[in-house]
């Protein structure tokens, strides 16, 4: 079951998983291995029930358990079932904040469409850490989408300041086109296309 995961077999994986699930003393990695193979096959609830089942079991502790709950909150966030995917990641965060589970956190309300409250996640990891030009973008794209476009273009200058990547001068670009300017627009496509 493993090596077809590995391999991309996931039909396999979940076949084989299943049949090691069948045995006298099964191992709980099985059910890992298969809600892994689930959520790949896009079945998405067997995976977490899978993974739910898993983790009640046998899911581990410290960090190896905070693993194990980003790839439930990704199984939910794939789901479509944000609100869930947001309690799994905030309760990973009660064990130990990071700036890569408070992105997770904030694109999971983005894509539920409360901009609100990716803005206040996103502005506190840039109050944790001021330097982090990923979240400065991100917060930017969020203010687009909350057609905040003044402080969007700020967080998209502030992003480039710390680190001019060719993604941001896209984005910047795209909201360049929005505000109608035309000439900036331009300037930033062709930057992002610099070697």
């Amino acid at each position: 079951a493993e090596l077809n995961l590995v391999d991309g077999k996931y039909e396999q994986a979940a076949l084989f998983a299943s049949q090691a699930l069948a045995c006298k003393s099964p191992t709980p990695y099985a059910l890992r291995t298969r809600a892994i193979a689930y959520h790949n096959l896009h079945r998405y609830g067997e995976a977490i029930k899978d993974m739910d089942t898993f983790l009640a079991s046998n899911g581990g502790i410290g960090d190896t358990r905070m693993k194990w709950l980003m790839i439930k909150a990704g199984m939910l966030e794939d789901a479509k079932r944000f609100d869930e995917a947001i309690a799994v990641i905030k309760e990973v965060q009660g064990m130990r904040w990071t700036d890569d589970i408070a992105l997770k956190e904030a694109k999971c309300y983005a894509k539920a469409g409360k901009n609100k409250e990716a803005i206040d996640v996103l502005s506190t990891i840039i109050a944790k850490n001021p330097e982090d030009e990923f979240a400065f973008s991100e917060r930017a794209k969020v203010r687009v989408s909350a057609k905040q476009y003044k402080e969007a273009l700020k967080d998209f200058n502030k992003s480039l300041e710390l680190a001019p990547l060719a993604q941001t001068f896209r984005d910047r670009a795209a909201l360049y086109e929005i505000l109608g300017m035309k000439v900036e627009a331009k300037r930033d496509r062709d930057k992002a296309e610099e070697p």
